[in-house]
Parts: structure tokens; C-alpha cells; sequence
């Protein structure tokens, strides 16, 4: 027969050995339907102390994270044009996505002992084509070197250029090295426009 004293004993030892958040993943699945399983529990895992309405808090802004990535309009035409100084590349690029709406920045990478235009292209293509990746996170066909479909699809650093040709065609589009000097290198991916559903 248990006495009073381990009584107590038993309900400190329920709060403080494990004190995770008190919620189950089908709750948070469908809260944050753009994280995964594995990265849900290993927040829970990592998080085992933090008060739950923290916890929830810094996981809808993982979510939200995703969803805007996850939401991005298929793209139409992107370019890119690399200056070259030292060995060190300057990515300029410009994107036209299907909805009509228009996307450019820049991109540079410096150091040594890594791809550095491929780094460019890879921020560049998570900038812009975050979201036909994630369309085909559930395909069945053979996802190409330079492809990450992890906690959330995404794309390779340093991978080498001819990476993203391939990596474009498994996107559904073409990419090309249209014009290049001592100093410069252009590219541009295309992608089919979709012809509209005519409603009734």
C-alpha cells in the first residue's frame, strides 16, 4: 500500500521526468499540414520542457514558412545572368510566374571548395520554384541528384550546374545556357503554360 509521501513522490515524478507538450500528432498534423511527421516529433523531442502554447507558436511559424513556399505560382520563364569576378559569381535573375506575377533579386557566393554557381541557382530556384517542387513531392518518378524531399522539399547547394538542367526537366520545363562570354554566363528556364479549364 503505497503511503502518502510516495503519493507525492509518484505525481512529481508524472510532471517533471517528462513534462513534453500535451498534444497528439493527429491534433498537429492537422494544424501544421505543411510540416511532416518526423519533423513534428522531433520538435516534440527536442521541445520536451517548453510550455505548449510556445511550442505551437514556433511551429505555425515553421508552417506558415512552408505554406507561402508551398503556395508560390507555377513559373513561366526565369533567367539568370552570372557575372564572374575572381572566381566568385554574381547571379541576377528575373521571374515570371503563371498567375502574372513578376520576381527578380541577386545571388553571390564566395569561398573555395564547393560549386558556387549551383549555390546561386539553388537560392535562386528555392526563391522561385519552391512550389512545383513541392506539387511533386508524391510522384513516383525518379527525382533527379540535386533534390532534397525532406521535412520540405528543397534544393541542393553545390551540386554542379548541370544538376539543375536535369532538375528543371523533372519540373516539367527546359533549361538553357543561352549565351556566355570570358566573364558572363545566361540561362533561362521555360515552362509550358497551361491551357485553362473551360467552365460551363
Amino acid at each position: 500500500m503505497a503511503t502518502k509521501k510516495q503519493g507525492i513522490e509518484t505525481e512529481q515524478k508524472k510532471v517533471y521526468v517528462s513534462n513534453r507538450p500535451n498534444i497528439s500528432m493527429k491534433e498537429l498534423k492537422k494544424m501544421f499540414p505543411y510540416m511532416t511527421e518526423d519533423e513534428l516529433e522531433r520538435d516534440m523531442q527536442e521541445n520536451e520542457w517548453i510550455k505548449l502554447e510556445k511550442f505551437l507558436e514556433q511551429e505555425r511559424k515553421t508552417n506558415e514558412g512552408y505554406q507561402a513556399r508551398a503556395e508560390q505560382p507555377d513559373v513561366v520563364r526565369l533567367t539568370m545572368s552570372t557575372e564572374w569576378s575572381n572566381h566568385n559569381p554574381r547571379v541576377y535573375w528575373s521571374c515570371d510566374f503563371a498567375d502574372g506575377s513578376y520576381k527578380s533579386g541577386k545571388e553571390h557566393a564566395t569561398g573555395y571548395g564547393y560549386d558556387k554557381e549551383s549555390t546561386c541557382m539553388a537560392y535562386i530556384f528555392r526563391a522561385c520554384l519552391s512550389g512545383m517542387l513541392w506539387r511533386k513531392r508524391k510522384t513516383k518518378k525518379e527525382k533527379p541528384y540535386g533534390i532534397r524531399m525532406g521535412w520540405f522539399p528543397s534544393f541542393s547547394t553545390g551540386v554542379g550546374v548541370s544538376c539543375y538542367y536535369r532538375i528543371a526537366e523533372f519540373l516539367g520545363g527546359k533549361m538553357e545556357h543561352t549565351g556566355w562570354t570570358d566573364r558572363t554566363d545566361s540561362y533561362t528556364v521555360t515552362f509550358p503554360v497551361k491551357k485553362q479549364r473551360k467552365t460551363a
